[in-house]
């Protein structure tokens, strides 16, 4: 009988993490969703923890980097940390026609119908 040997998970460490956060925005030349790293982060580790475990670490991982660069003795604005580590892109259709939505809301909640 012959047994399979699954390969451990690799860490990453903080400097590979946001390297290759950096190479798959590289790669889209524009902000990446989610879904994109943790396929490229499964890639580079071997992980075999379920998609939405490694969604929530890696973005919790990428939070945490942020909010350290901003502290001593870095003291980088949030702005220049979010140049340098931008945000996931939005998954989601909530952002599709948000644009109606505020201008109902402020125009007092007169909607035009929908075509």
């Amino acid at each position: 009988m012959s047994e399979e040997t699954v390969a451990k998970p690799k860490r990453l460490t903080n400097l590979e993490f946001v390297a290759l956060y950096k190479a798959e925005i590289a790669k889209e030349n524009s902000p990446i969703e989610c879904s994109t790293f943790v396929t490229a982060y499964r890639e580079a580790t071997n992980s075999q923890a379920k998609s939405e475990s490694l969604k929530s670490a890696c973005s919790q991982r990428i939070s945490a980097i942020r909010k350290e660069l901003q502290l001593e003795p870095h003291n980088l604005t949030q702005e220049k940390v979010f140049s340098l580590i931008p945000k996931f892109k939005r998954a989601t259709n909530i952002s599709d026609g948000i644009d109606e939505v505020a201008e109902f809301l402020m125009g007092g909640g007169e909607s035009k119908p929908s075509k």
